[in-house]
């Protein structure tokens, strides 16, 4: 707001000349972000080899399931075919794209569901040096027992060791006891930066978007809650004994690179 104003004291005619300062783009939600889903190919929403989304199956046969899912079309099956622990594992640390700080907090979370009672799963995060190849250490989540036939969200928070460039995701399908050749289905993995698993997110879902080819990018969550269409009235309520009210709309406006201002 500029000083220089032509309004004498005790007199509420007088005049005042301000400026309001509007960003400029694309909507306010263009630019703020409530969440981030770093894994590529998160519920096998296309083929598991799909340019760097490539997952893999470890003491089990992996393929995309398009008839069990807690989010359409797919998720990842492991078909268990005897008594042994099996894993879903996400691309290699290089190409899936799970860049990390060291230091800073994340968060990875999928959701399980067995064909009977005779297996838990497990959540682990394996740090990665910036070659993509070197582990450095793992983070172990702590084992949780879906419902026989029931997709159950499992997480594990971590704090990213120092030097790690990468995170990649290990969701465990482990022995129990029971009928242990039952398949074992993963669905809607998420890795994020924070303390807290968010709601899961990716490109398909409302208010979210794909950050490049779909399926085979991260996602990020828009906030709607700032997506208002923009007001019509100018209007500027003060207080008496102050500039009472302004009504009118702009008389000039001068547009700069990334803001407007609009002159009273």
């Amino acid at each position: 707001m500029k000083s220089r104003c032509g309004r004498v004291l005790g007199d509420h005619q007088g005049s005042l000349v301000a400026y309001l300062c509007i960003p400029r783009h694309n909507g306010m939600r263009s630019s703020l972000i409530s969440a981030e889903n770093m894994v590529r190919n998160p519920r096998a929403g296309v083929d598991l080899v799909f340019g760097s989304s490539s997952w893999t199956g470890s003491n089990a046969t992996l393929t995309r399931d398009t008839a069990v899912f807690r989010t359409s079309p797919a998720s990842f099956k492991l078909g268990n075919s005897s008594a042994i622990t099996a894993a879903l594992l996400s691309p290699t640390a290089a190409a899936s794209a799970m860049p990390v700080v060291p230091g800073s907090y994340y968060t990875l979370s999928a959701y399980a569901r067995n064909a009977g009672t005779g297996r838990n799963s497990r959540i682990d995060i394996l740090w990665y040096q910036s070659d993509g190849t070197t582990l450095i250490s793992t983070s172990t989540g702590v084992n949780f027992t879906p419902a026989a036939n029931v997709f159950t969200r499992g997480w594990t928070t971590a704090l990213a060791p120092a030097i790690a460039a990468f995170g990649r995701a290990r969701i465990y399908s482990i022995v129990s006891g029971g009928v242990v050749a039952d398949d074992s289905y993963v669905a809607d993995v998420q890795f994020e930066k924070g303390s807290v698993a968010s709601p899961y997110l990716d490109g398909t879902t409302p208010s979210s978007y794909w950050t490049g080819t779909a399926h085979n990018s991260s996602s990020k969550r828009r906030m709607d809650d700032y997506d208002a269409a923009p007001a019509t009235d100018w209007s500027i309520t003060m207080s008496v004994g102050s500039m009472a009210s302004w009504s009118t709309q702009p008389t000039t406006v001068i547009v700069a690179p990334e803001r407007a201002y609009a002159r009273y």
